[in-house]
């Protein structure tokens, strides 16, 4: 027997908000329906009911029959995991593109190159691999929830090599640690700084901004889909 309030919490991790939440599982429950009738079954008000599907529709949760009248279906929640997935990945590129130009726009204004750092308010600019790895160590000996690195395979065994020794005495020490390995470089450090590296063929190029953002941070956390139970190995 399904438990109706267990779903009901894991839908709106999936971002789904109660009405949404109410109209899948109510699809889930009588296969498929016209608004009229989930708004009934799913006790939703009538005058909401067409934007809540809608908004499922657009999220890949539900299908619409067309035939006389109209009628909706809930897509299987395999299926609308993988669309959901695909959504969210979609969306994180976008933002994390528009995160990489900020930062090209950023570095280039920020014009005295190889100094230690440029301050501006909660953001800086630092030069050479060595300094922003440096940058990172003293961040994760000093974190006290979440360190999250992102970058390819080759950065990411980069990265473990120089403050592998950190992460470790930082996970004994209860706080979260995650590597994700994409196209993106960053470090996410207490979902409040977060740091941006360009990917240069010479180490003396690196460049990274040091931003403090908790929205930033929060909005990449949520969209890499990342889990707090699931510790780095």
């Amino acid at each position: 027997m399904v438990n109706m309030t267990k779903a009901m919490e894991l839908l709106k991790k999936l971002g789904l908000n109660t009405y949404e939440a109410s109209a899948y599982l109510a699809l889930v429950k009588v296969k498929s329906a016209t608004a009229s009738k989930l708004a009934e079954v799913a006790h939703i008000p009538r005058p909401r009911v067409y934007d809540v599907l809608e908004k499922l529709e657009k999220k890949g949760l539900v299908k619409i029959i067309p035939q006389r009248p109209i009628k909706y279906e809930a897509i299987p929640i395999k299926k609308a995991i993988e669309h959901l997935k695909r959504k969210r990945m979609e969306d994180f590129k976008k933002e994390m593109s528009k995160l990489d130009e900020i930062g090209d726009n950023l570095m280039a204004e920020l014009k005295e190159e190889g100094s230690e750092s440029v301050s501006s308010g909660d953001v800086y600019y630092l030069a050479d691999r060595r300094n922003i790895y440096n940058t990172i160590r003293t961040l994760v000996e000093n974190a006290n929830e979440k360190v999250i690195i992102g970058g390819d395979e080759m950065g990411l065994q980069r990265k473990m090599e120089y403050i592998g020794d950190k992460l470790e005495e930082a996970k004994n020490r209860g706080v979260f640690v995650k590597a994700v390995k994409g196209d993106h470089r960053f470090a996410i450090v207490d979902n409040e700084v977060i740091l941006f590296l360009n990917n240069p063929n010479d180490p003396k190029l690196d460049r990274a901004a040091w931003i403090r953002s908790p929205m930033v941070a929060n909005m990449i956390i949520k969209n890499l889909g990342i889990d707090d139970s699931e510790n780095l190995e």
